[in-house]
């Protein structure tokens, strides 16, 4: 089984955008938000003007979330651990999962400070489901579902060489849409050329690839007609005529 681990992910809090793009490293407060450049991109401003996601829940299945993280506390719902029974917080070292909740439903604290997310009036479901393929996704799909998420983020792929789990995670996404949930899918990050990515391939799943703040396609976002949209997915700012990629393998918050 090829399993690819994604170093962005899509929040999608609201029907009105979908959001792709790593939060900065936590540094001055002023410059942490200065940094999430997809706020501008998407026009968060106008855009809560209609919602902050209120009343929404997103399942982000991942690797564990910080609920006490300064930026998430208050918005983390109660969840379930699928890889050992224990708790949703992450384990030491394990970042993604809480950026990527960071990314979705963050709401920052004092005036300026800290991060905030395109939904920062949503909660969040921690699913910890992280590294297991098709056959361990279907099950964080349903549980999802049947626990009263609107949206599922899975910043997380695998490819068709595990043609069993294709088949439970795609059966898991047709139960998510029959019962009107949204499942949002990374379509990968490996420079792949052809292939397609699960579970943002499976039918009916929401597959969405990356974009630079310049405009142009991040040259590590797998392309494919399973691609349904891109949005922001580089971490900084880029000066102009520079591209500037995501080291191979690494984890943000």
């Amino acid at each position: 089984m090829g399993f690819i681990e994604a170093k962005r992910t899509v929040g999608c809090g609201m029907l009105t955008a979908a959001l792709l793009f790593v939060s900065a490293p936590l540094a001055a407060a002023d410059q942490v938000r200065e940094d999430q450049w997809a706020l501008d991109a998407l026009n968060a401003d106008a855009v809560w003007k209609l919602s902050k996601g209120s009343g929404v829940i997103v399942a982000v299945i991942d690797d564990g979330v910080n609920a006490d993280h300064v930026d998430l506390r208050g918005n983390v719902l109660a969840g379930k651990d699928f890889m050992g029974g224990g708790s949703t917080a992450p384990d030491a070292g394990d970042n993604h999962g809480t950026a990527m909740a960071s990314i979705i439903a963050a709401h920052g604290h004092g005036s300026r400070d800290g991060v905030i997310g395109l939904a920062p009036e949503a909660k969040i479901l921690p699913i910890r489901s992280f590294g297991t393929g098709g056959a361990g996704l279907a099950g964080p799909i349903r549980y999802a579902v049947d626990h009263g998420a609107s949206v599922i983020n899975a910043s997380m792929c695998f490819d068709s060489s595990d043609p069993d789990g294709v088949q439970q995670v795609s059966d898991a996404v047709a139960y998510a849409l029959s019962r009107n949930v949204l499942v949002v899918g990374a379509a990968g990050n490996e420079d792949d050329k052809g292939g397609k990515c699960y579970p943002a391939a499976s039918p009916g799943a929401l597959g969405v690839g990356a974009v630079q703040n310049d405009g142009h396609i991040w040259k590590s976002s797998n392309p494919g007609d399973f691609v349904a949209l891109s949005a922001p997915g580089t971490t900084h700012r880029l000066r102009t005529g520079h591209r500037r990629r995501l080291p191979r393998g690494k984890r943000y918050l």
